[in-house]
Parts: C-alpha cells; sequence; structure tokens
C-alpha cells in the first residue's frame, strides 16, 4: 500500500502532479484539521510541494480532483490482496509456532494484525477518505469496493483458520463479519491511539479479539447452535438473579445481615473504617445489593444506629402516654437515658452525631467563653 512520503523524500520525486498529491497526503497526516477547515487550499499544498498555483491548476482541475488523487491510492485493494496472502503466510507460522494451539495462535495473529493496522499512516489517511468521501460518487464507490475488497481478503486468513482448528462458525457469523469487526476495531483503535497514545495496546486488542471469539466458535461435528441462543439462556438466569436480588425477602435479609455487622463495628470503632466494599465482603453480598437495600454508606451507618436504640424510643413513647408525668420529667427522663446510652457507646454517640466519621464531640472540654 501506498506510503505517506517524508518531506525530503516529496522534493526528490519529478512528476509534477505524483509530487503535489505526495504533499497533499503528508499535510493531511501532519494537520489533518487544519488542512481541511482551510479548504485545501493549493497554496498549502504547493508550498510543501514547492510549486506554484499554476503548476497545481495545470495538472488538476479542482480541488475534488485533486482530493481523489490523494485518497484513492489508499483504497487500492491490490495492496491489500498482496497483504491477504502474507498474512495468511504469517499465520500459518504462528499456528505452526504455537504448536497448533487455538488461543496462543489468535493472540499471536491478532496482535500481529494489530501492529500491522497501526504501522503507517495508511488507517489515518482511510479514515479521511471515509469522512470526506460519502458525498463524492468516485470515492464512494472506491470506498464501497475497498471494504467488500479487504473482508475477503481477511476473511480468506479467517477460513484458512477455521479448517486448520476443524471448527466452523455459529450462525450468525461468518468469516466475512468477523473480518469486518476486526478491522473496524482495530482502525477505531488507531484512531483512538493517535490522540490517546498507547490507551489500547495491542495485546488489549488481542485479549478482545478472544473474547469475541470464543463464544462463536464450534467443532465441525457440533450442533450447529446460534450464538444468541446461548446468549438468551445466560439472560434469563440474569433476570432471575436480578429479581431475586429486588425481592422483599432478599432485601429484608440483607439489611438485617448488614445492620447486625455493622452496629459492632461502630461501636468499636466509630464509623471512620467503614466503606461499602468492607460491609460487603464482611456480609458476603455486592455492593449493588447494599444500595438496593439502603441507598448509601450514610443511610447505613444512620440504619445502624437507630437499631441500637429502641429501647430509648418505646420508653420515651410509654412516658408520653403516662398522664402523672409532665413534659418537664418526660424530657429530663429521656435526656438521662440517652445520657447513660452515650456513655456506654460512645462511638456510636460520635457517629450519631456525625455520621460519616467528622471530629467527634469531647464532652469534657470546656467552652473558652
Amino acid at each position: 500500500m501506498p506510503e505517506v512520503l517524508p518531506s525530503e523524500a516529496i522534493q526528490a520525486i519529478t512528476d509534477p502532479a505524483e509530487r503535489l498529491a505526495s504533499a497533499g497526503a503528508r499535510l493531511l497526516t501532519d494537520d489533518t484539521l487544519g488542512i481541511l477547515s482551510a479548504g485545501f487550499s493549493p497554496e498549502a499544498v504547493t508550498g510543501t510541494a514547492g510549486r506554484t498555483r499554476r503548476v497545481f491548476y495545470d495538472h488538476f482541475a479542482t480541488k475534488e480532483e485533486f482530493c481523489r488523487r490523494v485518497l484513492l491510492p489508499f483504497l487500492d485493494v491490490g495492496d491489500h490482496e498482496a497483504l491477504g496472502e502474507a498474512s495468511q503466510t504469517v499465520f500459518r507460522e504462528l499456528v505452526l509456532e504455537s504448536d497448533g494451539d487455538l488461543v496462543d495462535s489468535i493472540s499471536a495473529f491478532s496482535a500481529v494484525f494489530f501492529e500491522a493496522a497501526n504501522a503507517s499512516a495508511a488507517p489515518h489517511m482511510r479514515a479521511i477518505a471515509f469522512a470526506v468521501g460519502r458525498n463524492d460518487p468516485t470515492l464512494r464507490q472506491a470506498l464501497a469496493a475497498y471494504n467488500s475488497g479487504i473482508d475477503s481478503v481477511y476473511a480468506g486468513v479467517i477460513e484458512q483458520a477455521m479448517q486448520a482448528w476443524n471448527t466452523k462458525m455459529r450462525a450468525p457469523w461468518t468469516p466475512q463479519l468477523l473480518s469486518t469487526v476486526m478491522r473496524g476495531m482495530a482502525e477505531s483503535f488507531f484512531s483512538y491511539n493517535a490522540v490517546a497514545p498507547g490507551t489500547i495496546t495491542h495485546e488489549t486488542f488481542a485479549s478482545i479479539v478472544l473474547t469475541i471469539v470464543s463464544p462463536i466458535l464450534a467443532p465441525i461435528d457440533a450442533s450447529d447452535q446460534r450464538v444468541e441462543v446461548g446468549l438468551r439462556d445466560t439472560a434469563r438466569k440474569a433476570k432471575r438473579a436480578w429479581r431475586n436480588n429486588q425481592s422483599p425477602t432478599v432485601v429484608a435479609n440483607t439489611r438485617k445481615l448488614v445492620l447486625d455487622a455493622v452496629e459492632p463495628c461502630l461501636r468499636k470503632e466509630g464509623p471512620a473504617r467503614l466503606n461499602l466494599e468492607t460491609i460487603a465482603e464482611a456480609v458476603g453480598v455486592t455492593t449493588d445489593s447494599l444500595r438496593s437495600a439502603f441507598g448509601t454508606l450514610t443511610d447505613i451507618v444512620e440504619q445502624a444506629i437507630k437499631q441500637s436504640l429502641p429501647a430509648l424510643d418505646r420508653e420515651i413513647t410509654f412516658d408520653l402516654s403516662t398522664p402523672e408525668l409532665t413534659t418537664a420529667e418526660v424530657l429530663t427522663r429521656h435526656l438521662t437515658r440517652l445520657t447513660a446510652w452515650s456513655v456506654q457507646h460512645p462511638e456510636l454517640a460520635s457517629a450519631l452525631r456525625s455520621p460519616l466519621g467528622g471530629v467527634p464531640i469531647d464532652p469534657s472540654a470546656q467552652d473558652p467563653d
């Protein structure tokens, strides 16, 4: 496939049209946004090519014609047909090297595929062709032929793999469809890495491909079950689990387990060491279950404190219903009991004043005023 030449190599090209096209490719690679937003001006191209505006229009009637000349070479299927043959050779070598191991072979080939897709500026130029070519009949036709041709090329490698391992793809997958998915991912990741280098590594890509390929492969003699059948079975199990997690009984049991586990910790250490993850691990539930049953960590702490206060609640309710006691006497009795409770449970009392572990109030501190 064509290369985007360095500036010094462009100056050595003698053919004016080829020199201008190479300069355009160089500019698109180096400053895509700037060049396209400026309308791909002939002045910028001729400046890089070392030629005049007159020479530009001697060889290209319009800027659109020039853009086609720049981008069409990167959509030439012929280059990829040769690459496809090379890929099959590489694949055979990788299968031999991994002693026929399916996982090792797929991982290695995916990594090689990813590196090849990121090794030059060609994917970048193809992305530009896709972006600007939708309204150009010539480029649209080339893009359609490119997609079809490339999928056929890489589908051949995938078919060879299927034969090597005596496997097939579960419907509705086909080698052409898998080729499209892999190529789309590789080129999209290339674009991502162009703005955030190193975000997607070839090892990550290989792992993703394995995750996709694993459920769609089956031995030749296996039943022809569609991938979605297995997925539907998983979905049914997930739905049952979701309903169980939402049932009142499960939520009530989760609440009791959590509060019984949290209250002793609050009494001993206060709320500062608590978080959803440690509570979930101690009780044996997920953090999602905690959120379903309570909401937030603050809610859990507050509920745990309230669970330790039922006697006080009952007693003040009883006092308020006793006609012999005045309001002042009810309040005095309640404050006396609350003080005793605070002495017995200092960490809970501190948490009650500051549920998420703020600075405890020291009852022995003197007011400076």
